[in-house]
């Protein structure tokens, strides 16, 4: 199976569970189980699953995953398809998960492009726009969100 049919078919899978077996809507910000197949727990390294078939697998007391937000259908559509961004994985959340999606930004802003001299880092310049009062009121509520996904790769590996 190709990883990205499997990554649609892992939050397919998840959805079905939770329905089929009515468990708690907090499972999908933190779950202590994935739905996975052979290729899915060999992209997020979880040992033993064999198999094309999806299936429920407990996760690692200390594993980061669990829940929508660490699958990664959401880890990449909320990604660029080179590096990650804490604004658009932010933005996701508050949109698709809270129900709040923020304001558009202001035409004179421009995106966020990454330092790839390596002088500042994505957070350093964040901290710029939070600072600005312009910028400051969206960039409290979205950042957050999209910084603690910051852990993970572009296609949901943990980085």
């Amino acid at each position: 199976m190709l990883l990205k049919l499997g990554m649609v078919t892992e939050t397919e899978a998840f959805f079905s569970e939770l329905l089929a077996k009515n468990l708690p809507v907090t499972n999908l910000i933190h779950s202590d189980f994935a739905m996975v197949n052979n290729r899915m727990a060999e992209h997020y390294e979880l040992p033993g699953i064999a198999g094309e078939q999806f299936r429920r697998v407990s996760l690692p007391k200390e594993s980061p995953r669990g829940g929508v937000l660490t699958q990664a259908s959401v880890l990449k559509v909320t990604a660029n398809g080179t590096v990650t961004s804490p604004v658009i994985r932010g933005a996701w959340v508050m949109k698709h998960l809270l129900g709040q999606p923020p304001a558009p930004p202001p035409a004179s802003v421009g995106a966020i492009e990454p330092d790839t001299r390596g002088t500042t880092t994505i957070r350093e310049q964040l901290a710029k726009h939070r600072d600005s009062e312009s910028y400051a009121s969206c960039h409290r509520e979205i950042d957050p969100p999209g910084f603690a996904l910051e852990s993970f790769d572009v296609i949901g590996r943990v980085s």
